[in-house]
């Protein structure tokens, strides 16, 4: 009886497996071969444009504002006869003239051209981190100046 109930545990672990065909390896199984990759997410393309097209807007907008404030205080300090204040209003010039350098350099990072390299990578699945972090919550959502 002992063996019974043997026999029946070895069927029970056992059979199963045995009864398994070992399947032959495909080429995505090989060691070395690239796995397919899967479509991008049209909603993230879109937000990606989203970004790029938001903050070129931007920047459209207040590089002028800051240009137009420097100038206007460089008026200021030209027209001021009291050493304090213009040590004051040469403070705020240099901070304006610190936006301008800042606005001027983010040019470049939202161009046209850098725009369609980060949808390429995003394309290809790799889209570095620092660009996955500026993509908001708002930026999936169409708005009805950006599309």
């Amino acid at each position: 009886m002992k063996y019974f109930f043997l026999s029946i545990g070895w069927l029970l672990v056992f059979g199963p497996a045995a009864a398994q065909q070992a399947r032959p390896a495909s080429a995505p199984d090989l060691l070395g071969a690239a796995l397919p990759t899967p479509p991008a997410a049209p909603d993230t393309a879109a937000a990606l444009h989203r970004l790029f097209a938001a903050r070129r807007r931007n920047i459209s907008v207040a590089l002028p504002l800051t240009v137009g404030a420097g100038a206007g205080l460089f008026l200021a300090v030209a027209h001021t006869s009291d050493a304090k204040e213009g040590l004051n209003w040469t403070l705020l010039g240099v901070i304006t003239v610190g936006f301008t350098i800042g606005e001027l350099a983010s040019i470049p990072r939202y161009s046209k051209r850098r725009e369609e390299m980060m949808a390429e990578d995003f394309k290809r699945h790799r889209l570095p981190a620092s660009w996955r972090r500026e993509l908001r919550q708002w930026y999936f959502k169409p708005t009805k100046t950006i599309p």
